[in-house]
C-alpha cells in the first residue's frame, strides 16, 4: 500500500501544471520602469537614473550623448523641487525585444503638478534598453 501511495503522489506532482517563476525580459524591463516611477515619486532622482546605462543618449529638443551622472544633473536642474517634479505616472507600455540583448519600449508619461509649478504635463516616450552585465539599462531615451 505504501508503494501505491508514493506512486500516486509522484504521479500528481509530475502531472500538475508547471509554474515558472522566472520573469521574462519584458516583465523585468516593465519592472525597471515601475521602479523608476516609484523613485521619482519619492523624490529619489539618483535611484530614478540608476536604470540608465553608464553612457547613453537623450533625445529631446536636442540629441545628447551623455553619462548617467549627466542625466542625473539634467533631471535635478529641470525638476529641482517636489513641486516641480509632481507625481509621475506612466501608461500604455509596449515592450518589444529586438534580440536577446536589445529591446524597445514605448509609452505615455504624465506629471501631475500644481498650477504654480506649470500644471499637469505629459507626452510620449520611446526607450532602447540594452542588457548590460546582466541588467536591462536604458541606452537611449526619446521623451517628448
Amino acid at each position: 500500500m505504501r508503494l501505491a501511495s508514493t506512486f500516486f503522489i509522484c504521479l500528481l506532482l509530475l502531472s500538475g501544471p508547471s509554474v515558472s517563476t522566472a520573469a521574462t525580459p519584458e516583465e523585468v524591463i516593465q519592472d525597471v520602469l515601475w521602479q523608476q516611477v516609484e523613485a521619482w515619486n519619492r523624490g529619489d532622482l539618483r535611484q530614478f537614473v540608476s536604470s540608465y546605462a553608464d553612457h547613453c543618449t537623450l533625445v529631446g529638443s536636442m540629441i545628447s550623448e551623455t553619462t548617467r551622472e549627466q542625466v542625473l544633473a539634467h533631471y535635478q536642474g529641470k525638476y529641482p523641487s517636489p513641486g516641480a517634479r509632481g507625481k509621475l505616472a506612466i501608461s500604455g507600455l509596449a515592450v518589444h525585444r529586438l534580440d536577446g540583448r536589445v529591446a524597445t519600449v514605448t509609452g505615455h508619461w504624465h506629471l501631475d503638478r500644481e498650477p504654480a509649478f506649470g500644471g499637469a504635463v505629459g507626452g510620449v516616450f520611446s526607450l532602447v534598453f540594452e542588457l548590460i552585465d546582466g541588467s536591462w539599462r536604458i541606452a537611449l531615451d526619446h521623451t517628448s
